[in-house]
């Protein structure tokens, strides 16, 4: 029912995520909380029996100046995943974004956000629509 992620590099403390998005929000969870809730549960769903392995979830952040909610590790690498509860990006988010590409966390970062087609963003940047994870 509770998913512990530890912090891969930065700063921080483990975080604890319910696996229960009603729940979560019954508990007073913030509005984005259910989106890296189902996220977490369909990363976990999809490589439970994976040909590739398990995977490991991580997150990330640094003072202030970078939050990445998901950082995905498996054989092949990590992939970084910023779950933004807007359809725009603002230029905020981008220089964060951006920051964190700096710190090499993972090849990509992909925004989950409430879009209605993906697009690249700018290279190792992409925003996909939540319905392409869940």
């Amino acid at each position: 029912m509770i998913k512990s992620f530890e912090p891969s590099g930065g700063d921080g403390f483990d975080r604890f995520t319910l696996l229960d998005p009603a729940v979560a929000r019954y508990l007073g969870a913030e509005k984005r909380d259910p989106y890296r809730i189902l996220v977490v549960n369909e990363i976990l769903a999809q490589h439970e029996y994976s040909v590739n392995g398990p995977v490991t979830l991580h997150h990330f952040s640094k003072r202030g100046r970078t939050r990445i909610d998901l950082v995905v590790a498996t054989k092949r690498g990590n992939l970084a995943l910023v779950i933004h509860h807007q359809a725009t990006i603002d230029q905020y988010l981008l220089k964060r974004l951006e920051h964190a590409q700096k710190l090499n966390i993972a090849s990509d970062i992909h925004v989950l956000s409430p879009t209605v087609e993906s697009f690249k963003i700018r290279q190792g940047l992409v925003q996909i629509p939540y319905r392409m994870v869940c």
